[in-house]
């Protein structure tokens, strides 16, 4: 009898361990990429407004327009390649000066200082260090799903598992992911969103964004701003790859893809008033006076060359 106790407990424990791989496997399922320590992720600590450490890159990523081999893993829903980047609150649109280069993935207030057994956790891996899964099959067929062909050599898996709010509310929480998937010609990104049942900050003032913004003014794009609960379920619903809460975009600088229709239905009107009273119309103002200012500086020049050529 003595010699049967162990053995019971044993296999109560290898019946643990195996379930809780299940548990992590099925969790992954709702996203497109396998995520967690069974598949050589990196956990960032938990915490408030801050970032992981830093991820190098085998292989540089040309990311609209600029090559890196480095990014960032931050808190409050965005990835980012030359900084950490610790702010809550999104901006109106993108692109925008203002940021460092950067995917929102889901920008938004998010605190995982609650922690927990398989929940506020963040996740990230690069290819090189995947075991037994396939990045590269599954970010290839996504994007030959929205219609177009693409080979990654690299891939890069961020995950958000089931994070909360800034007031720690365990009661709603948010599951989405992110892949960079590259080559030497062509990036793309691939969104996912599993559960999504947060999307504001601390007022009606601070929405949620959804895009992309390069390091160059005026390069990047907006994909969806969350102004409301029904945004914030279509973003899990719908897709542009025929995969619900999947999306996908090339984002090395050149335009190609299923198009980006944000805040879809909005009219002209609606967009200009939105616009001006904006919380950073004035940083709106003094990007478009820049970009007018750029672009009279390059037609002085062109004018400047015609005529001392006469």
């Amino acid at each position: 009898m003595t010699a049967f106790v162990p053995l019971v407990l044993a296999t109560t424990v290898l019946c643990s361990i195996i379930q809780s791989n299940d548990l992590a496997y099925a969790q992954a399922s709702d996203l497109p990429f396998f995520f967690g320590d069974s598949v050589g992720d990196f956990r960032t600590v938990n915490n408030d407004d801050l970032s992981s450490i830093r991820y190098d890159l085998s292989t540089p990523v040309l990311f609209l327009g600029e090559e890196y081999d480095h990014f960032y893993q931050n808190t409050n829903g965005v990835i980012t390649f030359t900084q950490p980047f610790d702010k809550y609150k999104a901006l109106d649109s993108f692109p925008n000066s203002i940021v460092p280069p950067m995917v929102a993935v889901y920008w938004t207030d998010i605190d995982t200082r609650m922690g927990g057994v398989a929940k506020n956790q963040l996740w990230a891996r690069n290819t090189t260090l995947r075991i037994g899964v396939d990045d590269v099959a599954e970010a290839a067929q996504l994007v030959e799903k929205s219609g177009f062909d693409f080979q990654p050599q690299e891939v890069v898996v961020m995950t958000y598992n089931r994070v909360n709010r800034w007031d720690r509310d365990e009661s709603v929480e948010n599951t989405f992911q992110m892949a960079l998937a590259y080559n030497s010609d062509e990036t793309w990104i691939i969104l996912a969103y599993s559960k999504l049942e947060f999307y504001d900050a601390s007022s009606a003032a601070n929405m949620t964004l959804v895009g992309y913004n390069g390091q160059q003014n005026l390069t990047g794009a907006l994909i969806r701003y969350l102004k409301t609960e029904d945004d914030m379920t279509n973003l899990v619903e719908s897709s542009n790859c025929g995969t619900p809460g999947v999306y996908v975009y090339q984002v090395n600088g050149v335009r190609r893809g299923p198009p980006i229709t944000p805040d879809e239905g909005q009219s002209v009107l609606e967009i200009i008033v939105e616009f001006i009273t904006s919380s950073d119309f004035e940083e709106n103002v003094n990007t478009i006076l820049r970009f007018f200012n750029d672009i009279w500086g390059i037609l002085t020049e062109i004018f400047s060359l015609i005529f001392s050529s006469r």
